[in-house]
This record gives C-alpha cells, sequence and structure tokens, in this order.
C-alpha cells in the first residue's frame, strides 16, 4: 500500500471512528454506562466484567448489520450472567464451548428483540445484506451434509431466507437450542447434546486437512425472528450468533483430538486451534463475548456421524468479516486506531493537589518553617536575612509593577471599547445644533453605546519539571506579581503547577479500562486562586515568595512542590475539565491558558493502548470528540481540543537555551533573523503554532527580569559622577525596555 492510499484509509478510519450515534444507541440499549471501542479489533466482543463492547472497523458492513451486531453484544450485557464461562465449565464437561455458545446467542438475541421491537427489522435486514453478500459460503458445502450444530446456526441466523432439512431424530436437539429461557436451560440443552452426539473426545476424524480453512477471527451475529413466544416453534424462533464469548479455562475440555477435528475457537486470531477450547480465546478474564465469533472446537469439514460440533458457516462468516475489516491492510505499516477513553472525574481530582494542601505541605517542612522563622542565612546569604523584609521590599516594587501593568490594561481595554462604540439617533432634535440643518443632517440627540467590555479570567500552568529549577524561584516570583495584578483588576485566576512527582505514591486505586487514560503519572499543584480570603491571600503570596527564595537557593519547600517529569498532555486532559468549572463557576466571558515550559513534554499513556509512532486514538474528552494522533504530536491536538471545548485563548511562554531549543516542544529551530530578535528583545513571537493561539519563544536567563520590575530608584547612586550617573541611567533603560517587551504583550493576550 502506498503513501496516499495508507493516509486516505486512515481519514476513512478516523470518520468512522469518530461516528457518536451507535455508541449512544448501545448505551440506551445496555441501560448502562458501557464503554463503546471502535478500533483494529480482530471480532466484535462485549467483556462481561470490564463491561467493553469493542466493533472492528468494517469497510462494507451497513448500518443495519451494525444494529444487529450491537443488539447481540447488548443482550449479552443484560443477559448473559457475568459468571457464565465458569458456569459452563463446571457443568458441561466434554463438549466444547461453541455448542453454549451458540445455544445462547439463539436466547440471548428472542431476549432483545422481544425487548426492543424495534431491533427485529434490523436483525432482519442485517442477516439478510450477510446472506446475500454470500458472508456465509453456503454454496460451498451442500446443507445436508452439514454438522447438526452447523445447519441450527443456519436456521437460527438466516431463519426463512433458506432452507434447512432436519432429521426426525434431531428434532429433539433442535427444539431443546430454540426454546431456552435461561442460562440454566442453556446448560441443560448443551448437556443434552452432550449426552446425544458425545463428548469432544467421541468426534471422528476429518476426512482431510486440505479442505478450505475457514477459521475466522469470531464475529458474534445476532438473528431475527418473528416470534418470540416462550412456546417459539423451531422454524420461527430465536436466532444464534455464532458464538461471541469465550469460555475460561476450560480444563476439562478435552483438546487432544482438535487437530483432527479441526475445531477453532474465532474469539483468538491465531492458527492454533488445539489450545483455544481451553484458553477462551485468550483472554485474560476468560469470559469475553467477541461478537460473531465462531464456535470454541468446531470441524472445518463436514463429517457424517455422532460427535459433531463444527460449524462452517461460522467459519466463513467469521473469516469474510475478517478480510472486510477496514484496517486489514494497515497491520504492517504500524499504524494502530484506538478508541481512547477520557479520565474519570475522580481520577482527575486526584491527581491535583488543592492550594490547602499545599499550604499543610509547607508548613509540615522543617525547612519552610526555618525560613519563616530564621530567614535565608542557612542557604545562601553570608548574613542572616529576614524573610519578611525581603518580602516588603519585593512587595514594594510589585506594587509599581502591579499599578503600570493596570494602568496599561485599563488602556487597552478602554480602546477595545471605543473601537467598537455605537452611536444611535434618539428622534429628539438637538436644539443647539439647529443652526446646522443646512449642511448637516446630524441635528437629533444621539447616545453612544460602548462595547461591553468581557469579563475576562486566567489560568496559568507553570512547567514544575528538574529542568526548571534554575529558574522556577524566578518563575515564582513573576507569578506573584501577575496574581497581584489579576486580582487588582477583578480577573479571576488559578495558578497550577505540573509534574509527575510522587504520582505513583497516591494511596487512591482506580478500577480503569484499556484505552483508557492513565493519570496516575500527573501531579499538579493548586499555587494560588483569587478564590482566597484576604487573610489567606496575604499569606499565600508570602509563601509563595518564601517558596521562590528556597528554590532560588535550591532548596525544595514542600513535598507537593517536588519537581519531576513534564506529563504535559495529562495536564492539558485534566486542565480541560478544571477550566470547564472555572468558567461556569465564574461565568466568564474570555479565558487565557497561559503555559511556561522549558522542555518537552512525553506521551500520555493509556492502559493496553500506545500513542507511540502511528498511534491514533479517537474518543471523547471534555464532552466532544477528537482525534489524537502522533502523526501531529499529542500535545497540538489536544490544545486545539481545549480550545474547541472552551472557547480559551492559549498562550505558551517557551524558554529555550539556543536557536534549536524549540525543537524540544514540536516547533520549527528560530531562524538567523529570529535569532538576532532573541538577542537583543530576549522573546520572539509566532502565532498559531503547536496549537497555541500565540507563542512567545523566550530566551531561558535566571537573571532575566520578566515583570518589569526594573526601578532605577533601587539603585546605589552615591558617590557616582555625572557621567557614571548618566550611563547608569542608561542601561537600567535598556534593561526596562526588553523588560517591557514581555508585559506588552502580556495584556495584549489578556485586554
Amino acid at each position: 500500500m502506498d503513501y496516499d492510499t495508507k493516509n486516505i484509509q486512515n481519514k476513512k478510519i478516523e470518520k468512522l471512528m469518530s461516528t457518536e450515534v451507535k455508541s449512544m444507541v448501545a448505551k440506551l440499549l445496555a441501560r448502562e454506562n458501557i464503554t463503546i471501542q471502535r478500533g483494529n479489533f480482530d471480532t466484535a466482543s462485549f467483556n462481561l466484567k470490564t463491561r467493553v463492547l469493542e466493533l472492528p472497523l468494517w469497510e462494507t458492513i451497513n448500518n443495519d448489520v451494525l444494529d444487529l451486531f450491537i443488539g447481540h453484544e447488548i443482550s449479552h450485557a443484560l443477559n448473559t450472567p457475568s459468571d457464565g464461562a465458569e458456569l459452563f465449565a463446571s457443568r458441561c464437561k466434554g463438549i466444547p464451548f461453541s455448542v453454549c455458545n451458540i445455544i445462547e446467542d439463539i436466547r440471548i438475541e428472542k431476549m432483545v428483540q422481544k425487548e426492543y421491537p424495534g431491533l427485529i427489522s434490523s436483525f432482519k435486514a442485517g442477516y439478510t445484506f450477510l446472506h446475500e453478500n454470500d458472508f456465509f459460503k453456503l454454496d460451498s458445502i451442500p446443507m445436508a451434509e452439514r454438522t447438526l450444530v452447523d445447519r441450527i446456526n443456519i436456521k437460527a441466523k438466516l431463519r426463512d431466507l433458506v432452507e434447512v432439512p432436519f432429521a426426525d431424530d434431531e428434532m429433539e436437539l433442535v427444539n431443546a437450542a430454540f426454546n431456552c429461557k435461561s442460562y440454566d436451560d442453556v446448560l441443560e440443552a448443551v448437556n443434552l447434546f452432550k449426552e446425544k452426539l458425545g463428548d469432544l473426545d467421541n468426534n471422528e476424524p476429518g476426512e482431510s486437512d486440505d479442505e478450505p480453512d475457514a477459521d475466522g477471527d469470531g464475529e458474534g451475529v445476532p438473528s431475527e425472528a418473528d416470534d418470540y413466544s416462550d412456546d417459539s416453534e423451531t422454524e420461527e424462533s430465536g436466532s444464534g450468533s455464532g458464538g461471541d464469548w469465550v469460555s475460561p479455562e476450560d480444563d476439562d475440555t478435552d483438546d487432544s483430538d482438535s487437530d483432527s477435528s479441526g475445531d477453532s475457537n474465532s474469539d483468538n486470531d491465531s492458527d492454533d486451534e488445539s489450545d483455544e477450547a481451553s484458553s477462551g480465546g485468550g483472554q485474560d478474564d476468560g469470559w469475553k463475548d467477541d461478537g460473531t465469533e465462531a464456535e470454541a472446537e468446531e470441524t472445518k469439514t463436514p463429517i457424517k456421524g455422532a460427535g459433531q460440533y463444527g460449524s462452517q458457516s461460522q467459519d466463513a462468516l467469521n473469516d469474510n468479516l475478517s478480510n472486510d475489516r477496514l484496517d486489514k491492510d494497515l497491520d504492517n505499516y504500524d499504524v494502530r486506531h484506538f478508541n481512547f477513553i477520557a479520565p474519570t472525574n475522580e481520577m482527575i481530582e486526584d491527581a491535583i493537589v488543592s492550594y490547602e494542601d499545599v499550604r499543610k505541605s509547607r508548613l509540615a517542612s522543617n525547612e519552610f518553617q526555618d525560613a519563616l522563622v530564621n530567614g535565608f542565612y542557612s542557604y545562601y546569604r553570608d548574613n542572616n536575612t529576614s524573610a519578611i523584609e525581603l518580602y516588603k521590599k519585593f512587595n514594594s516594587t510589585s506594587k509599581r509593577f502591579v499599578n503600570s501593568l493596570k494602568m496599561e490594561f485599563e488602556m487597552k481595554k478602554s480602546a477595545y471599547q471605543y473601537t467598537r462604540a455605537t452611536v444611535a439617533k434618539t428622534g429628539k432634535i438637538d436644539v443647539n445644533a439647529l443652526h446646522a440643518y443646512k449642511y448637516s443632517e446630524d441635528i437629533f440627540n444621539s447616545i453612544t453605546t460602548l462595547a461591553d467590555a468581557k469579563s475576562h479570567g486566567m489560568i496559568f500552568l507553570i512547567d514544575m519539571s528538574g529542568s526548571m529549577s534554575n529558574v522556577i524561584g524566578t518563575i515564582y516570583k513573576q507569578t506573584i506579581n501577575l496574581s497581584m495584578f489579576c486580582k487588582a483588576v477583578g480577573i479571576p485566576f488559578k495558578v497550577y503547577g505540573f509534574t509527575s512527582t510522587y504520582a505513583n505514591t497516591r494511596d487512591t486505586e482506580f478500577d480503569h479500562q484499556e484505552g483508557q487514560f492513565d493519570m496516575s503519572d500527573l501531579h499538579m499543584t493548586e499555587l494560588l486562586t483569587s478564590d482566597l480570603k484576604k487573610s489567606k491571600w496575604k499569606e499565600a503570596l508570602y509563601h509563595m515568595f518564601v517558596a521562590s527564595e528556597m528554590f532560588e537557593s535550591r532548596s525544595e519547600p514542600s513535598r507537593a512542590e517536588s519537581m519531576g517529569g513534564t506529563p504535559l498532555g495529562l495536564a492539558t486532559i485534566a486542565i480541560m475539565k478544571k477550566t470547564k468549572e472555572f468558567i461556569a463557576k465564574h461565568k466568564i466571558e474570555k479565558t487565557s491558558i497561559m503555559y511556561l515550559t522549558d522542555g518537552s513534554g512525553h506521551n500520555p499513556r493509556v492502559y493496553g493502548r500506545s500513542f507511540g509512532y502511528g498511534g491514533t486514538g479517537i474518543g471523547k474528552l471534555n464532552g466532544k470528540q477528537c482525534v489524537l494522533s502522533s502523526r501531529n504530536t499529542i500535545e497540538k491536538d489536544l490544545n486545539e481540543h481545549l480550545k474547541k471545548t472552551t472557547g480559551a485563548t492559549m498562550t505558551h511562554f517557551f524558554l529555550v537555551d539556543s536557536k534549536a531549543g524549540t525543537r524540544q516542544a514540536g516547533y520549527h529551530a528560530l531562524s538567523n533573523d529570529e535569532w538576532k530578535v532573541m538577542k537583543k528583545d530576549k522573546i520572539v513571537t509566532r502565532d498559531a503554532a503547536g496549537g497555541f493561539d500565540r507563542v512567545f519563544i523566550v530566551k531561558n536567563d535566571r537573571s532575566q527580569n520578566l515583570t518589569d520590575a526594573n526601578d532605577f530608584g533601587d539603585i546605589e547612586t552615591g558617590g557616582m559622577t555625572d557621567n557614571q550617573l548618566a550611563k547608569a541611567f542608561t542601561k537600567n533603560q535598556v534593561g526596562r525596555k526588553t523588560d517591557r517587551v514581555f508585559v506588552n504583550k502580556f495584556i495584549g493576550m489578556v485586554a
């Protein structure tokens, strides 16, 4: 397959997997929030324990057949006991699970059609489609030469579409198969088959191993029936999907003759039939309904005589369904499509440490307590320096910065209002304008209406990976200033740090499903929030400052603020939920989300799946479908989905040390012209990169003050000559100019 063809196939797959309607239908029918996954599965299946319904990606299967499959699987969810495989293994020894599979399929398909009459037409049309498109390959073997189990399977599925003969001495077993009302009845019918046809060990050897191999991957295919009364006759009753749930560890089933009998469990796409009767198709929990799966140990060639449990029509169906998979030719290209599952709200909340818990963690630290009481002598200063005195000096400078920022913000906001102002005529004449009536029509009173200013909200995400350790203290101080600005102008805000440290020490353990995001690698800390009361707010700023000083002295202020990896994708998934809550709580119209990182994030992990090379996940996050692909980088896809679901403006402040440093975030390297700007202004702007509205590439310089805190009044000028004083002032203003670049860009994004 060439690249273009492969790309077209990928687009078809993504479109098919993104269809939500069938998922909703399945959930409604099941009457529970089951999980539906579409992807590169060999068979349709429903796991009775994990409650996951898996559907392959068929290319030609129409909606009727898909409804048929879903109805069949849902009926297992509703009617098959979760310990059904164990019950079969203990009560039906010496007979292949395939017989139980077929008989149970007849029962559950009758039940779902009786429960949901609207499915009757779907079952009928679905099986008609499969028959007319020769999925069963009925012409390959004369009907009279087929095994009894196979003929029962055909009759259950195709009903009056084909004529199926049964001998008089077979009718007892036929009626037993079609008239089961409970799972106990199914097991009794299975044992009746064993009594009449013999144990699996008594199967006669197959005629030839050279016959066409019709083993398939196995797909559960229900059938349609007109009569769902309790006394349904054989010709009219029920249907049987060809086996779709698999026996677990059926150690009592003898597989020794599987080679001669040709039996096959189609839940496993392996060709090794000899193990499948006892292994349950390789399912870990031993009980997985795999949709149209073939019988557990079935003969592939027609054999006259007793003990015949094969179903050649089912083998053919399974094989054709497998060949119809849209992604079958992509297996050799390392492309893997799967449905991911969003983390639960509980999983996300478990990954986030509240501000109050961060506060407690700090106060539990002896080093933090020492810094509060004794200052910073023990860290890096020659003389004992009071923490409170340092904070007072910092706070004084910060207030000047905040006032400047506030003034600029108000001006930009006013400019926005006036440029969008509208003038409306009142219809009343302005007597003071009557003298101009000859050359001006504007003689009426008017009202100027300013555009409504948007209500703002801000969320900051700070990378707290180990590589940020040399600048995190400065970042904390910048965060204090920007938070003070938000507080001053009445903008609600949240500040989160994110990393992976201590994630594996959390006490809570969650049940997870295959394809679900693994949030255990995420550790988010709420560092500051506008929700704090006045006294707590003042304390929070002071504690944040002390924490910044400790970071600058290479000491972590608390266990909650330990630095680790960069789970950027998981942080974005978590912030989707938190942003939605934030907007709803504060009734925000314009939300700005700002990331500050210095490196690349690692791909988020999902249970049993991978976003590695070629991995494409499709599912729902924050209430809407999205496609996450390693081809475009997952971070970019997640950022775009965050914007789509929240309407937020997203900004990335990315710290770099070199021209090529931007590649760590998936951006192209800085050009020569950009590098010149970087050397001069310490910041380069790019629009619409990496899924962000704007990216600011910032020189990673610990000494850089990005908060416009330069103040000539802080410079010791005593004893300077006029020439020295002029040089000092010029140097200060040059630094102030570069610092203003950040401030101007920040205001431009917020206002």
